[in-house]
């Protein structure tokens, strides 16, 4: 398998567009969003009533509207159309203001989102390949960062070097507590 070579099934091969994104009913899986390749940039805006979903190979992200009473998923539309040459998304988190932070491996940043899709700033990062976001810390005001050191291609990007650590920042926002899950 090469280093990007992203392989979907047991067999070790492809499937474009055959996974899916679930729900979990009690002890039962029930997919509630087809057509995925590769599963990223999961979040929920504060409310829980926005479900963000991300395809890397499309460099989409997507938003639905979530019935916080069934769990029923609808109202797909688009959030985000990742450009070529800013690196591939990868993991997410929502911010207390509804912020949607994306990382971009091999982009040596995260881009946080307003609640239309629009840009709202792009965090530079000494590294080049973050993978997740997450608030943490006492006040949630810390964003922890995940890095990778798997590598795309032959060539080496800037800050590659420092891949491999969880990295961590305060940009000037809070995250939201996890829902604990009711039985």
């Amino acid at each position: 398998m090469g280093a990007y070579d992203h392989r979907m099934n047991a067999d070790g091969s492809r499937n474009p567009a055959g996974g899916a994104y679930f729900r979990l009913d009690g002890n039962v899986l029930t997919p509630v969003i087809n057509g995925v390749t590769v599963a990223n940039g999961l979040a929920f805006s504060p409310d829980g009533r926005t479900i963000y979903v991300a395809d890397s190979m499309t460099r989409r992200v997507d938003a639905y509207d979530v019935d916080l009473e069934t769990g029923a998923v609808s109202g797909k539309r688009a959030f985000i159309d990742l450009p070529q040459g800013i690196g591939f998304l990868d993991g997410a988190t929502v911010d207390a203001d509804g912020g949607y932070w994306l990382a971009l491996m091999y982009g040596n940043a995260l881009q946080r989102y307003h609640l239309d899709g629009s840009l709202d700033i792009t965090l530079k990062l000494p590294f080049s390949s973050p993978t997740k976001p997450v608030f943490g810390g006492a006040n949630l005001d810390t964003l922890f960062i995940t890095t990778t050191k798997m590598r795309v291609g032959k060539e080496t990007p800037p800050g590659f070097e420092l891949n491999g650590g969880v990295f961590s920042c305060q940009p000037g926002f809070k995250g939201i507590a996890d829902t604990p899950l009711v039985d």
